[in-house]
């Protein structure tokens, strides 16, 4: 990711997950599948 901080990337995309809705989940679930 270009934070350079996969760990807090996902943090904030798990946030998205949880308080986003569902085209910002669709789209947070997309990416955290690139951070593997």
């Amino acid at each position: 990711m270009e934070m350079g901080d996969p760990d807090g990337a996902r943090d904030l995309l798990q946030e998205v997950m949880a308080e986003g809705n569902e085209a910002q989940r669709a789209e947070a679930e997309a990416l955290l599948k690139q951070l593997g």
